[in-house]
């Protein structure tokens, strides 16, 4: 069942829709988490975060607007404060994933090294407009920057992400 009809049978008093939402909403904010920190440990704390918050603020919800903007929207917000409040920007573009992530192909390695040197934001926006099929309005609107910006985040994104794939012989 879609998230948005999850909703409306968990506010009518359906645990098992309540169940189900919460456990979409947790592996969807891990994944926006995940985006922005790659950090399994921190991305799976605000994903438990973002869905006690869903639960506490079931009834405050807009039936109008997705659940799923909701979603986007609390997680992106945690995981640039966890970044504020625990890490330098700056570091976390050089240093890359965690030497505990799962050993992929050397393809999968290369790949995610060079997404570990985009910034949070360019990770972010990337994230979402491939993989999330999100448009640039939309982007615009969760991060709360102008459109051109979403715009220039993802032109630089790919730029980096070009030059560091040449470099690795990927492309």
């Amino acid at each position: 069942m879609e998230p948005d009809r999850l909703l409306a049978s968990a506010r009518s008093g359906d645990d098992r829709a309540l169940d189900d939402l919460l456990q979409w909403a947790q592996t969807y904010s891990y994944r926006v988490a995940y985006y922005v920190l790659l950090l399994h440990d921190e991305a799976l704390e605000i994903s438990q975060e973002c869905a006690w918050r869903l639960f506490k603020n079931l009834e405050k919800l807009d039936p109008a607007r997705s659940i799923g903007g909701w979603v986007r929207k609390v997680s992106y917000n945690l995981a640039m404060d966890f970044l504020r409040r625990n890490m330098k920007i700056s570091e976390m573009a050089v240093t890359g994933p965690p030497a505990d992530r799962q050993i992929y192909d050397e393809r999968i390695e290369a790949l995610e090294r060079c997404i570990a040197r985009l910034t949070p934001v360019q990770r972010t926006v990337i994230s979402l407009f491939y993989m999330e099929n999100m448009p640039i309005k939309e982007i615009s609107e969760l991060l709360e920057m102008a459109e051109g910006t979403v715009k220039t985040h993802l032109f630089r994104g790919r730029e980096k992400l070009r030059k560091c794939l040449k470099e690795s012989e990927m492309l």
